[in-house]
């Protein structure tokens, strides 16, 4: 029976249970080009980084918490995850950075990377490089710590179609832009983030599975309960600190 849980069977799309969505008004509309062949311009990109005051006091408590974690480290870490996913997206490959993102941000590019893929386009990015990195925001809860930087980065981007052809983005001019990161760590974990591409629990070269367990200890590294693994990408215009 629809709605109906089951196990045991009991009707629970009555908003007894739990909240229910019962209607969705649409306020405003705004009009967009092609979603993966318009050029679309960078909003935000020279706005100030918006920092919650307590960034900086929050980064002393834990590098106080675990002395062997140092601001450098991390932020190796975040230029090493960088570059891998800018590789692996041109690729259309992103099976070396399962183990640097969380499950459903992986998911998530994944589903980009199949929809180029679909449509016969290739986004392809070249010449990528940060250029500045923020703090803007850390916190600690039961279970993680999660830090958001915010990473100025330039780089080529366009998209070309079945015949080379460049249908959105620019081969030749870079594109400034900027992105809110955030990575978190399980708050049990300690020591220093590592910059290479070793499993953060065995050491041995990093090759995960389709499940984010590494091949060769069989632990589940997408969880960052080992290092810190990215979680979430939000654009200057969505970002809300």
């Amino acid at each position: 029976m629809a709605g109906s849980c089951k196990y045991c069977k009991q009707q629970v799309a009555t908003g007894n249970f739990d909240w229910l969505v019962t209607r969705v008004d649409v306020l405003a509309r705004e009009a967009r080009g092609p979603m993966l062949t318009a050029t679309t311009e960078e909003e935000g990109t020279d706005e100030p980084t918006r920092v919650d005051r307590q960034a900086h006091a929050r980064m002393v408590e834990l590098s106080q918490r675990d002395p062997e974690f140092t601001q450098p480290a991390f932020l190796a870490r975040v230029n090493t995850i960088f570059q891998e996913f800018q590789v692996a997206w041109t690729n259309r490959d992103l099976t070396k950075m399962r183990a640097l993102l969380t499950d459903n941000l992986f998911e998530t590019q994944q589903y980009w990377v199949q929809t180029y893929t679909r449509a016969g386009l290739w986004n392809v990015i070249e010449r990528s490089e940060i250029t500045k990195i923020d703090l803007a925001r850390v916190t600690t809860d039961k279970f993680y710590d999660a830090i958001t930087v915010r990473v100025f980065a330039q780089s080529l981007d366009y998209t070309i179609d079945g015949n080379r052809r460049v249908v959105s983005g620019s081969n030749r001019k870079l594109r400034r832009y900027t992105e809110y990161w955030t990575l978190i760590r399980g708050t049990q974990r300690k020591g220093a983030p590592r910059s290479d591409l070793g499993c953060p629990n065995c050491g041995a070269p990093l090759q995960v599975n389709m499940a984010g367990s590494c091949t060769h200890c069989k632990a589940k590294i997408t969880t960052g309960d080992f290092d810190w693994v990215l979680s979430r990408i939000e654009q200057d215009e969505t970002y809300e600190g």
